[in-house]
């Protein structure tokens, strides 16, 4: 039921460019995104930032919403996501941040921030999706997708080559897709 109420407040976006719609779009997802945002950056007021931006996107760019690559929801997180990664780039080549490779492994140890994204999602599933994954494939998509780490960053604070990053990423998410794709399903061996 809330993804048809979702499509049609997007739809309303779409066609009618109404803010009421948004409005309730953003009461509805607002606290999670900013959940998100607060875990990657550390800062609630770039967070606050952040979200209010995911969502101006969100209305300038609602006609390119696909719903055959997912719903509303996931489409609004990934807005919010895909800003939190540039907000952090930004912070980052601000405060021109040298990072030691002991600090990768503190990074890879942080907790999991799917249990705070995941509220209303089946968080058993993505935990346990998340932990069979190998620890380097697992650490390679912690520091990309909730760390905000480029591939050839990740490749530098692991002292690893390039396309082994991109290899464990390209298989963790691979393992992800698939074990989440069905209840039940588990995580294929390495």
């Amino acid at each position: 039921m809330a993804e048809a109420a979702d499509a049609e407040l997007l739809t309303a976006v779409q066609q009618k460019r109404d803010p009421d719609a948004l409005a309730r779009l953003y009461d509805r997802y607002s606290s999670l995104a900013y959940g998100l945002v607060v875990r990657m950056v550390n800062d609630p007021g770039a967070a606050e930032e952040a979200v209010q931006e995911a969502f101006f996107s969100v209305w300038k760019n609602a006609s390119s919403y696909n719903e055959q690559r997912g719903s509303v929801r996931n489409w609004i997180l990934s807005i919010v996501h895909n800003q939190a990664i540039d907000r952090l780039r930004r912070m980052r080549a601000r405060q021109r941040l040298d990072v030691q490779v002991e600090l990768a492994d503190d990074i890879a140890q942080r907790p999991d921030v799917w249990g705070e994204v995941a509220a209303s999602l089946d968080r058993q599933r993505i935990s346990q999706a998340l932990g069979g994954l190998p620890s380097e494939q697992r650490a390679a998509i912690e520091l990309a997708y909730f760390g905000g780490y480029s591939h050839s960053e990740i490749a530098d604070l692991l002292r690893i080559p390039l396309g082994t990053v991109k290899g464990r990423l390209r298989l963790g998410m691979d393992k992800l897709r698939l074990a989440l794709a069905e209840p039940g399903l588990g995580l294929a061996a390495e």
